[in-house]
């Protein structure tokens, strides 16, 4: 795991140099490595090598960024996947890269066409709720931008049901973990009941409060 960090500061300050950084919301389960910087005594609950970056916006930057010829002096190796055509960056089998785009409308079979970078996305739906909600945390002098700790967690429930089984159970092990903390802050509680509230859907309210009802999940 402490691999895994050092590639992961490694990638941000990369990131950050070349003007990339501020273009990106790291979302998944590394977003929690970074809660620990920020919600006092909060214990990620990391257990994957994937780290994935949401592009905000497809035609941003405006300047190009050769990121293959960026990651590759940095030691990543690129590769596409197989299932969803989408480029992806391993380094030392500890750290697998990938970037996201917003999956809006009809969406589209193929991967999304990421020009200023050169490569090639997988397009995921929700992730506009991440994006509307999200923080930005400065750590060891790096910008990095992340979803609320309250907007990460309701999208877990959100999402579940299209997750792999074994990937479902992890990630309703984040939420309990995240649970348990918000729970010892009112402020944060009351912030995540607004979010339920104000920032949902009826549909994926409704989603949530099934999941949690055949759970056994006490949100409020």
């Amino acid at each position: 795991m402490e691999r895994q960090k050092e590639i992961f500061w490694e990638t941000l300050n990369t990131f950050q140099e070349i003007g990339l950084l501020e273009y990106l919301l790291l979302v998944g389960s590394w977003a929690e490595y970074i809660y620990q910087f920020c919600l006092r005594d909060f214990l990620p609950n990391i257990r994957t090598r994937d780290m994935d970056f949401l592009v905000k916006n497809i035609r941003r930057p405006s300047k190009g960024i050769n990121i293959y010829e960026v990651l590759e002096s940095r030691g990543f190796i690129a590769d596409t996947d197989y299932l969803t055509g989408a480029t992806k960056f391993y380094k030392e089998e500890v750290i697998e890269l990938e970037f996201l785009v917003l999956e809006k409308g009809r969406g589209q079979l193929e991967p999304y066409q990421v020009e200023p970078l050169g490569i090639k996305a997988e397009g995921l739906r929700h992730m506009d709720f991440l994006l509307s909600n999200s923080i930005t945390v400065e750590i060891k002098g790096v910008k990095i931008n992340v979803p609320s700790p309250q907007a990460y967690l309701l999208h877990k429930l959100i999402i579940n049901d299209q997750r792999r089984v074994d990937k479902r159970e992890k990630d309703l092990e984040s939420v309990m973990n995240l649970l348990q903390y918000i729970n010892q802050d009112k402020e944060l509680l009351e912030s995540l009941w607004s979010l339920y509230e104000k920032g949902l859907t009826k549909k994926q309210r409704y989603k949530i409060d099934n999941l949690c009802s055949e759970r056994g999940i006490k949100l409020f």
